[in-house]
């Protein structure tokens, strides 16, 4: 009968362990999702913000993007750019931005998604992975050019990285690239991206995943030839062909972000015209 009363309480006590790691495990999953959730809400909450104080103002200087005399002439009346060249662009305050974060440099729109926010440059690669526009920390990071480009002069391939949120904050809502119903619409094939200097516009050839590598993140290029051989390399992996012709007078800009914990998703555009802002 002892022995018997023993193997209860080593049973009950067995048990109660169980429960107090199942406990634990739940609070510990629970606090993750209630912070998963709360720096979420903060970082909508800032773009929000941001929107609000660097849009605010109606500049007529920069009403239009582009003018149609100044266009691209390659861009014929009734192609799918056309009507671009009328588009109105952001009026943005970059001094309403750079009093939250003086290494602001640039505000990025990609057409069809929810990104519209500003974008950042710092020393490294890695301290926007973890870190809000106004440098609080925060697991959804910021939207940041690579450290390497040169933020006054455009290099031959322009690299902006952002978390892909599940929640679609930050890069999250690239992943809309990829659905028929983005892709059946030509007018979402352009990026624009303005700065303190210029507004510029920019057309998408090329949309993927793939796993983790660092190829298609170079910056520098010793050559025509091989600046031609990365294009084509990258041109060549979309999954989509947005039949956009580019060669190695072109400038890029890739936009860099996490599809799966294991693989990248990037998106590739070509500068199509750029305009030095009143």
């Amino acid at each position: 009968m002892r022995k018997k009363k023993i193997k209860l309480k080593k049973g009950n006590i067995l048990i109660v362990l169980i429960c107090i790691i199942l406990i634990t495990l739940i609070i510990i999953s629970s606090s993750k999702i209630i912070t998963w959730k709360m720096e979420n809400d903060k970082t909508d909450d800032m773009i929000e913000h941001l929107i609000d104080i660097a849009t605010s103002k109606d500049d007529d200087s920069d009403k239009k993007i582009l003018e149609n005399e100044d266009y691209d002439d390659t861009v014929k009346e009734g192609d799918a750019f056309h009507q671009f060249s009328e588009m109105d662009s952001l009026y943005i305050d970059f001094s309403e931005l750079k009093a939250i974060n003086s290494k602001t440099v640039g505000w990025i729109e990609v057409r069809g998604t929810n990104i519209n926010l500003p974008y950042v440059q710092t020393k490294d690669n890695s301290y926007y992975l973890t870190h809000s526009f106004d440098n609080s920390y925060n697991s959804s990071g910021w939207a940041f050019l690579d450290y390497r480009n040169n933020k006054q002069e455009l290099d031959r391939n322009n690299i902006i990285y952002a978390h892909g949120r599940k929640n679609g904050s930050m890069f999250g809502n690239l992943k809309t690239l990829l659905t028929k119903d983005w892709q059946s619409k030509s007018d979402n094939y352009i990026i624009r991206t303005l700065n303190e200097k210029e507004n510029i516009l920019w057309q998408i050839f090329s949309v993927y995943y793939l796993p983790t590598t660092n190829d298609y993140i170079q910056v520098k290029f010793s050559s025509d030839d091989e600046f031609e051989t990365f294009i084509n390399k990258m041109k060549n992996r979309s999954m989509f062909d947005f039949k956009t012709t580019v060669n190695k007078d072109d400038k890029i800009l890739t936009l860099s972000t996490c599809y799966t914990s294991s693989d990248k998703l990037v998106v590739h555009a070509k500068m199509l015209k750029k305009e030095a802002r009143n």
